[in-house]
C-alpha cells in the first residue's frame, strides 16, 4: 500500500458466535471509515492507473513505424496524399486533424499548400492560407467554374469568379500552372482580363470552356494574359476560347494541344502555322474537335519541328490533317494518331514519301477509312513500330492478320518489333486468322529469338465476337487488354 494512503484501522471480525452481541456505535463508524478510506485508495489507483494508460497509448503511437518515420519522409508521403485535384484540400484538412504530430509536419511543410483549389464553394480565407504556408514556393492554381447548376443566374457565377481573380492577384508572380475550367468565353475573357500582371514562373498554361460558341463576333480585341511575359511557359491547352488572333505562345512551348473548335476556326490557319513557325522546341501537338479547311490554304514553306516526337489528329478534318501531314518535317516523330478523320488513303499516300525517314513507334488509327494495302505499304516502310492501335476501323480484315503473319519463304516480316496490338471494334477479324497470327508471332519468337520477330506481349479484342475457346487460348498466350 502507497506510503501517506490512510489506514483502515485493525478490526475484529463479527463471528457466528458473537451475532447476537451489542455491537457499538464506535464499531460501525470504524467500519465507515475503513470503507471510505479503501475507496479512497480505489480512485487514487483508478486515476494512476488511468495515467498510466495514456502514457502507455502515447508510447505505442510513437513506438510504431509510423510514428518514428523522419518527418521528411512522412512530409513527402503526405505530398502523395494529398496530391493536385479538387479533392486535395479535403485531404489536406483531414491530415492536420489525425493528432499533433501530424498537424505540425503538415504545417511545416510548404510544399503540401502550392496546390490551391478553387471554385464558389471555397472558403477565401483557406485560399490565404495556402498562399502563406506555401512559404513563397510556386503554385500550381485550378480553377473550376464549370460545374454550376444551369438554374443558378449567370450574373452569381461572374461575381464569383471575379471575387476568385481578387483574391489570387497578390500571387500571380508565383503562378508555375494555371487551369482555368469555366461554362462560357464571356467568363474567360473576364478572367483573364484580370491576368495583367507578368508570370516568370508559369509553365503550363490551360483554359477550357464548357459551352461551345459559334459566334465570332464575341472576340475580344487582341490581348495576352500576364502581360505576354511567360518566359517558362512549356505546355498550353486551349478548348472553345478564342484569342483574336493573338495566342500566349512563346518560343519555350514544348507541348501545343487546340480542342473545341468544331463549329467555327476559332483559330485561323494563318495564325496556327506561325504558332508552329515560332515554337521549334514542340514535342507534342494536339488538334482536336476543329472545323475542316474551308478553302484549301495556298502553298506554303515547309516547317521543320526538329524535337516533335506525338503528333495527334483527332475530328480535325481530313484537309486540315493532309495539309498539316504535308509541310510538316518531323524527324523525330514516334508517335501518330488518326482519329476521325473519315476517308484518309490520300493522307497516307502523301504520307508515304517519308515514312521511311521516320522513327515511328506507335500508331494508331480510330474510325477512319482506308485502303488496306496503302497500310501495309506503310507498315513496310515503319520496321520500327511497336504498338499498333487499330480502333473501330471496319476496313481491317483478316488480309492485314494474314500479311503480319509470318512470311512465306525468305520474306522479311512486317512490323518485325511489334509488341502490342488492338484490333478494339475491328467487326472484319475472325477467330482463325487472329489464332494463325499470334500463334505465327510466338512461335518465330521461340524458334530463333535473336533474328526472328519481337515477342507479341499484348492484343486487345475488345468488342470482337470471337469463340470461347479462341479467347481462352488466347489467354494462355498473351496479355488480353480491355
Amino acid at each position: 500500500m502507497a506510503p501517506g494512503w490512510p489506514q483502515p484501522p485493525p478490526l475484529t471480525p463479527l463471528t457466528v458466535a458473537k451475532r447476537n452481541a451489542n455491537v457499538s456505535l464506535e464499531y460501525i463508524t470504524t467500519l465507515q471509515s475503513s470503507i471510505h478510506a479503501l475507496e479512497a485508495q480505489i480512485a487514487a489507483l483508478a486515476l494512476q492507473r488511468e495515467g498510466l494508460g495514456a502514457q502507455l497509448s502515447l508510447a505505442q503511437t510513437r513506438y510504431a513505424p509510423v510514428g518514428r518515420l523522419p518527418n521528411e519522409l512522412l512530409a513527402t508521403i503526405f505530398g502523395y496524399a494529398v496530391g493536385g485535384g479538387k479533392g486535395s484540400s479535403e485531404t489536406l484538412a483531414s491530415l492536420v486533424r489525425v493528432c499533433k504530430h501530424f498537424r505540425k509536419v503538415a504545417l511545416g511543410t510548404p510544399f503540401l499548400w502550392t496546390s490551391v483549389v478553387i471554385d464558389a464553394d471555397c472558403n477565401w480565407e483557406h485560399i490565404r492560407l495556402h498562399f502563406s504556408l506555401s512559404n513563397n514556393l510556386p503554385l500550381d492554381v485550378s480553377i473550376h467554374f464549370d460545374d454550376f447548376p444551369r438554374s443558378l443566374p449567370r450574373d452569381a457565377i461572374g461575381e464569383a469568379l471575379l471575387d476568385a481573380m481578387e483574391v489570387l492577384q497578390p500571387a500571380l508572380g508565383r503562378i508555375r500552372t494555371f487551369r482555368l475550367y469555366v461554362l462560357t468565353e464571356a467568363l474567360a475573357y473576364a478572367a483573364l482580363l484580370r491576368c495583367r500582371a507578368p508570370a516568370p514562373l508559369l509553365e503550363r498554361f490551360t483554359v477550357r470552356v464548357a459551352e461551345e460558341r459559334c459566334d465570332l463576333g464575341d472576340v475580344p480585341p487582341l490581348f495576352r494574359p500576364f502581360a505576354g511575359h511567360t518566359p517558362r511557359l512549356a505546355a498550353l491547352t486551349l478548348q472553345s476560347i478564342r484569342f483574336g488572333g493573338a495566342l500566349p505562345v512563346t518560343d519555350t512551348l514544348r507541348t501545343f494541344s487546340l480542342a473545341g473548335y468544331g463549329s467555327n476556326e476559332g483559330v485561323p490557319t494563318s495564325v496556327l502555322l506561325a504558332v508552329l513557325r515560332a515554337c521549334r522546341k514542340l514535342e507534342l501537338i494536339r488538334l482536336e474537335n476543329l472545323e475542316d479547311l474551308r478553302d484549301r490554304p495556298p502553298n506554303a514553306s515547309s516547317i521543320l519541328l526538329p524535337k516533335l516526337n506525338r503528333l495527334v489528329l483527332a475530328s480535325c478534318g481530313i484537309h486540315r490533317a493532309q495539309y498539316l501531314l504535308k509541310i510538316l518535317i518531323v524527324p523525330r516523330l514516334e508517335t501518330l494518331e488518326l482519329d476521325n478523320l473519315g476517308e484518309i488513303t490520300h493522307v497516307m499516300r502523301d504520307f508515304d514519301t517519308k515514312a521511311e525517314h521516320l522513327p515511328l513507334k506507335h500508331v494508331r488509327i480510330e474510325t477512319c477509312l482506308f485502303n488496306e494495302l496503302r497500310l501495309m505499304h506503310l507498315f513496310m516502310k515503319w520496321s520500327g513500330i511497336e504498338t499498333v492501335e487499330l480502333i473501330d476501323c471496319e476496313d481491317v480484315s483478316d488480309n492485314l492478320l494474314r500479311g503480319l503473319s509470318a512470311p512465306p519463304g525468305s520474306e522479311k516480316w512486317i512490323l518485325p518489333h511489334l509488341k502490342h496490338m488492338s484490333l478494339e471494334a475491328c467487326s472484319s477479324i475472325h477467330d482463325a486468322d487472329l489464332v494463325r497470327f499470334v500463334s505465327s508471332r510466338l512461335q518465330a519468337h521461340e524458334a530463333n529469338a535473336d533474328v526472328g520477330p519481337s515477342r507479341l506481349e499484348s492484343i486487345d479484342i475488345s468488342k470482337l465476337s470471337l469463340s470461347r475457346i479462341t479467347m481462352t487460348w488466347l489467354a494462355s498466350k498473351v496479355l488480353i487488354v480491355g
